[in-house]
């Protein structure tokens, strides 16, 4: 799996291969997780995260995510509203979920037939794009040269 998050001023790159997770961002991403020696060392290149470490994300998955960053909009499916809209996201024609009253978190999936999740959107929590479905080849993990070794999380 690769993930790629953007905090408006700067992104990190996650990948998950077989079990083993990496990061990769820049310098400023890098002092305020650890310190300035370890983002000298580590801007733009992969850490591997260590087993057990309190950066440890081995639950991490696309429904693990969805379920944190909704929990409290979308905690019943008696919140959800039992008319599904459509609309189009970029051009895409998509069915659009919305919580009841009182909720602001919605979630917009292909109308195509696949029903792919394409954007889950929360005013407290953000907006998650999903893009790319089968689109990207699987990830391998990073080459050595694009490793550096630093004790950190």
């Amino acid at each position: 799996m690769r993930l790629l998050v953007n905090f408006g001023s700067g992104g990190i790159e996650i990948l998950k291969v077989k079990g083993d997770f990496y990061l990769k961002a820049d310098a400023t991403f890098w002092t305020r997780l650890s310190s300035a020696a370890t983002a000298k060392v580590a801007a733009g290149k992969y850490v591997k995260v260590p087993a057990g470490s309190a950066a440890d994300m081995g639950g991490f998955r696309v429904g693990t995510l969805l379920a944190q960053i909704f929990a409290e909009d979308l905690s019943s499916v008696d919140k959800l509203n039992s008319a599904v809209q459509k609309t189009k996201l970029d051009g895409v024609r998509a069915y659009l979920l919305t919580t009841k009253v009182g909720g602001d978190a919605k979630i917009y999936a292909s109308a195509d037939g696949g029903a792919r999740l394409l954007r889950a959107d929360d005013a407290k929590s953000g907006t998650l794009d999903f893009t790319q479905w089968d689109g990207v080849a699987p990830t391998s993990a990073p080459p050595d040269s694009q490793l550096a070794q630093v004790p950190i999380l």
